[in-house]
């Protein structure tokens, strides 16, 4: 999960150097928008729901598919808020922090509404002072990707390598960093159930097949990235 949570925050600081690229189109850019928001959106997700499979609990616990859906959507909708932002001509101080703050929360929003996919009885609670720590976290990583983003934008993938690589490794660790913070602030009643019908599913086969799906699509991004 932590491989992947850099690996798209690569991908992201890259990709906004297309979507910022003043010789493009507007109809160039919005496909760049939106294959970068879908790409960074779906490794940003990925990371979390291998995170969540790496939860162990005494009980069979399986996922609604509509709610696990419904994050991933918010997900790339965050995403794309962030590129969008970042390909902007100026980011001054307001639209960095309205940014920062429309991405921590889709970040946040994410993480919860995966985990209420669980539907557990009676529900997860949460811990107020991690609970309020890990949104905290997602609006600083955000801050932090955006000015990162936006800085970086201009730099080819070659001459930018050691920066945006830097960069991500910082901007991944912030993410996964309120991933954990938010698991950590579960509270699991004791004798709670989960409602969804258990699926014969192997959870370390899933989480590897996603991890490694996910590491795929990233790269393919970035070949084409360097191509184009």
């Amino acid at each position: 999960s932590i491989i992947v949570s850099i690996t798209a925050s690569y991908v992201a600081l890259d990709l906004a150097s297309h979507v910022a690229a003043p010789q493009r189109s507007p109809a160039e850019k919005h496909r760049w928008l939106a294959a970068g928001a879908i790409s960074m959106g779906s490794g940003i997700w990925s990371m979390h729901f291998i995170g969540m499979l790496g939860w162990r609990l005494p009980i069979p616990v399986s996922f609604d598919i509509p709610i696990t859906l419904l994050s991933l959507a918010i997900a790339v909708a965050a995403s794309w808020v962030a590129l969008h932002a970042a390909g902007r001509d100026a980011l001054n101080t307001p639209r960095l922090l309205s940014g920062a703050l429309l991405l921590g929360a889709g970040i946040a929003t994410m993480h919860y509404t995966g985990m209420s996919a669980m539907k557990m009885q009676p529900p997860i609670r949460y811990e107020p002072a991690l609970f309020s720590l890990s949104i905290a976290i997602a609006i600083a990583a955000s801050m932090w990707a955006l000015q990162s983003a936006f800085t970086l934008r201009m730099d080819t993938i070659l001459s930018a390598f050691r920066k945006k690589a830097a960069s991500a490794i910082v901007m991944g660790s912030a993410i996964y960093g309120m991933h954990y913070t938010g698991m950590s602030a579960a509270i699991v009643a004791p004798n709670s159930i989960c409602t969804v019908n258990p699926q014969n599913i192997n959870i370390t086969w899933l989480a590897g097949s996603l991890g490694g799906f996910s590491l795929l699509f990233l790269m393919a991004t970035l070949l084409i990235s360097a191509f184009d």
